[in-house]
């Protein structure tokens, strides 16, 4: 099991142009942080398609907590990740 805020996990599908654009600001910000990224493919995994079907791509914390969603800018995450490893919520 991964340590709790090592990791982030993405929320994509193949042929999503947001998940396209927003896969390598994801990738540079766990990079930075020294996170590992879980990539999950909703279309594999029912439960994870109804939850995310129309929202993706979703960035989510250890803790389930969605830190990014939709058109993900490489700032707001890096804002987000950093209230993440502080230890602090909200925007």
């Amino acid at each position: 099991m991964k340590a709790k805020g090592r990791y982030l996990v993405f929320y994509t599908r193949p042929e999503c142009h947001l998940c396209a654009v927003a896969a390598p600001r994801v990738r540079r910000v766990a990079l930075f942080w020294g996170l590992a990224l879980q990539e999950v493919n909703i279309d594999h995994r029912p439960e994870s398609a109804v939850d995310y079907g129309l929202r993706i791509p979703v960035v989510e914390d250890p803790g389930g907590r969605v830190l990014a969603e939709g058109e993900i800018g490489t700032l707001g995450l890096w804002r987000a990740v950093l209230r993440m490893r502080l230890g602090r919520s909200g925007g």
